[in-house]
């Protein structure tokens, strides 16, 4: 009877079972790169809070320019008035559960875009935003069939973020050109080089109508963030 078979097959058990012991023994370090990609990148003005005192640097880290944060600060000055708070107040209240999702954060999209579900209306084929004398807010149908997820996943998480994204995203949504943002058509071409398909100016000049509509847009989400997020607001 010859032994080297039962031999060799004992080295070959021996050797799996020792090098399973090894891997459970030994840590292994993941590749660089190998934690979820989803987590790399993140709001860069996740923290932001709406309180009336930071209404203009707000605007200037949510990429308007000097002018137009200056315009957007005025305007919610104007929106501002004892009266119209009270009724922005009341709004908020009478449609607490409906706005909650959209005006706090932690609650999903960003408020600074996610607002813009009940404080803009669909007419006439356009956006607008909806005018200091409205009586109530609602969700428009509008928000859940717009690109506007996608618009904010594309240029805030991206991790070659423009300084100016949130001007340029919320200007592609209210402008209904959300797919120029995700075919990178000018001037929504996050990827040009040199920003040659990109920036304000080029919407400015390519949408006559894009200055108003940011204008009235950030001012009036500034001044009902504020109040949803204060002492007493739907967010507490």
């Amino acid at each position: 009877m010859s032994w080297r078979p039962w031999i060799t097959s004992s080295l070959m058990i021996g050797t799996v079972i020792f090098n399973a012991a090894l891997l459970w023994l030994e840590h292994i370090e993941p590749p660089k790169g190998a934690a979820d990609a989803k987590n790399e990148v993140s709001d860069k003005l996740l923290d932001m809070t709406f309180i009336a005192s930071d209404r203009y640097e707000n605007f200037v880290d949510m990429g308007l320019s000097e002018d137009l944060a200056k315009a957007a600060a005025e305007k919610a000055r104007r929106l501002s008035s004892e009266t119209r708070l009270n009724g922005f107040r009341q709004m908020l209240q009478d449609a607490r559960d409906e706005v909650v999702p959209y005006a706090c954060a932690n609650t999903g999209l960003h408020p600074r875009y996610a607002m813009a579900a009940f404080l803009v209306v669909a007419e006439n084929d356009e956006l607008q935003v909806i005018e200091p004398t409205s009586v109530a807010f609602s969700v428009g149908e509008w928000y859940a069939e717009s690109r506007i997820v996608d618009v904010y996943n594309t240029l805030e998480l991206n991790p070659k973020r423009q300084a100016d994204a949130t001007l340029m995203g919320m200007s592609a949504v209210l402008l209904k050109q959300e797919e120029k943002v995700m075919y990178s058509d000018p001037p929504f071409n996050h990827n040009s080089l040199m920003g040659s398909g990109w920036g304000w100016e080029r919407v400015e000049k390519a949408y006559p109508s894009a200055k108003k509509k940011v204008i009235e847009y950030f001012s009036m989400m500034h001044v009902v963030g504020e109040l949803a997020n204060a002492r007493g607001g739907v967010c507490e």
